[in-house]
């Protein structure tokens, strides 16, 4: 039996995941982070809902590598599920040097170009790293592989995010709005066309339709390092890429530049201000309807003729949207599907198929439609 060590195991997410693992797997669980209290509070409840006694829990501080060491000894695999960034070369290191598996959810090309940094040690141990974890990123490049199996040849394939969530139901940490934050100050997005990658332009912000209620919204275009391995894997793929939406009007037109600055001035000393003005703007202007809602639209051959095949993920809850995919890739290591040495992105060692059966099992709604041209 499995045992995961879940770091930032009372968040948001990480409950989630815990949740959800308990119910889709019979693998044991710790509850980690800073708070003790608060990890053993939550695994209690969870074992009186659960009553195997899955689920342990542990005092655990990142920052803290001894505690570390000792924390994976007992585990196989950890999952980081914290918002914060700031220890992920350690986080990472420990793993490594306990010759343990490795997952997270966090978002960041300097830890990606890092954990990549580490491939030949952690093929040499045997071990599976898998970053890049959750909805987005984690999902769009699997919605691509997906799709790619109704070709003989996929062309075009770009995938739509829309995030309309109801900000007043969220709680925010200064790690998750300075990692919001940061996303935007490090903008640098690329687009492949016509069979190269560049960088995006202005005139490459679109507008799409998500259908009633939501109608038509203006999208920009991200970074998802899970989306450069595609034009690799497919040769007949001429453009595809990752747009995604903004906040709301208000916090993307004046929060935003104000944050940047102010941040680029006096650094993390500005996150108690930047963050109560942050959080205003979210709650604030953000209006119904609300939901989450992953869009590809593709292109190419079926039967010897152009066809284009649409596919949409679509769920109210962020969190839940979060933690479902994680859980889904989890059953696939665990049958050993998605259990590979090296680093890999989630959204690319996952069998497509399994992951998205899992996905719309575990209540994420999945439409699915093939379009003559």
């Amino acid at each position: 039996m499995k045992t995961f060590l879940i770091l930032g195991g009372y968040g948001n997410t990480g409950k989630l995941v815990a949740e959800l693992l308990l119910k889709e797997t019979d693998c044991k669980i710790i509850i980690a982070g800073r708070s003790s209290d608060k990890s053993k509070l939550l695994a209690d409840k969870l074992n009186l809902l659960n009553p195997n006694n899955r689920v342990y829990f542990q005092g655990l501080d990142a920052s803290n590598k001894e505690q570390m060491k000792t924390a994976f000894k007992k585990v196989d695999m950890v999952l980081v599920c914290s918002s914060t960034l700031d220890y992920y070369k350690q986080i990472i290191d420990t793993a490594i040097e306990e010759g343990i598996d490795y997952y997270d959810i966090n978002i960041s090309e300097q830890k990606n170009q890092y954990i990549m940094s580490r491939n030949e040690e952690i093929i040499r141990k045997n071990l599976c790293f898998v970053t890049d974890g959750g909805f987005h990123p984690g999902v769009p490049a699997a919605m691509v592989n997906y799709a790619s199996n109704k070709y003989e040849e996929i062309e075009k394939a770009n995938v739509y995010g829309l995030m309309k969530l109801n900000w007043k139901e969220y709680n925010f940490s200064k790690e998750t709005i300075l990692e919001f934050v940061n996303e935007f100050q490090n903008y640098n997005a690329a687009i492949f066309k016509n069979k190269k990658w560049r960088k995006a332009k202005t005139s490459d912000f679109i507008k799409i339709d998500f259908g009633k209620p939501y109608g038509k919204h203006r999208l920009y275009p991200m970074n998802l390092d899970e989306m450069k391995e595609l034009p690799g894997k497919y040769m007949s793929l001429n453009e595809t890429g990752f747009y995604v939406s903004g906040f709301n009007w208000f916090v993307d037109l004046f929060v935003l530049p104000f944050a940047i600055i102010t941040l680029k001035l006096f650094g993390k000393r500005a996150l108690n201000i930047v963050g109560k003005v942050f959080v205003k703007g979210l709650k604030g202007f953000t209006n119904p309807p609300y939901g989450i809602i992953l869009k590809l639209n593709s292109e190419g051959i079926i039967n010897g003729e152009q066809r284009k095949y649409e596919m949409k993920l679509i769920h109210e809850n962020g969190y839940i949207v979060t933690a479902v995919p994680i859980v889904a890739f989890l059953k696939q290591y665990l049958n050993g599907t998605a259990k590979k040495t090296g680093v890999w992105y989630q959204a690319n060692i996952v069998e497509p198929e399994q992951f998205f059966d899992d996905i719309r099992k575990m209540g994420v709604n999945i439409e699915e439609s093939i379009i003559e041209n």
